[in-house]
């Protein structure tokens, strides 16, 4: 997987904004949390994603920004990753 794919624009109603969201740099996935789990093999982060990069939060009133593409399933406990054509 790799986030540098195509854009897909999606009508959002009832749309909130603030000039920062309050998300710890400790919620931020990092390519080494992913290394971790073999499984996750494919799946690539920007190399500097830092909680600046989170600019929108998209909630489940909107599901066909987060309707998965791909899955791949957790193992052994671990994580699970899901590309969806929204997070682009």
């Amino acid at each position: 997987m790799d986030m540098d794919e195509k854009v897909l624009f999606i009508e959002v109603q009832n749309v909130f904004s603030t000039k920062k969201l309050n998300i710890s740099e400790e919620s931020v996935a990092k390519q080494e949390d992913i290394d971790r789990w073999p499984y996750l093999s494919g799946v690539k982060l920007p190399a500097k994603l830092t909680s600046d990069h989170v600019a929108m939060l998209i909630g489940v009133d909107v599901p066909e920004a987060l309707q998965p593409d791909e899955i791949i399933k957790s193992q052994q406990g671990g994580p699970y990753a899901v590309r969806n054509s929204g997070g682009r």
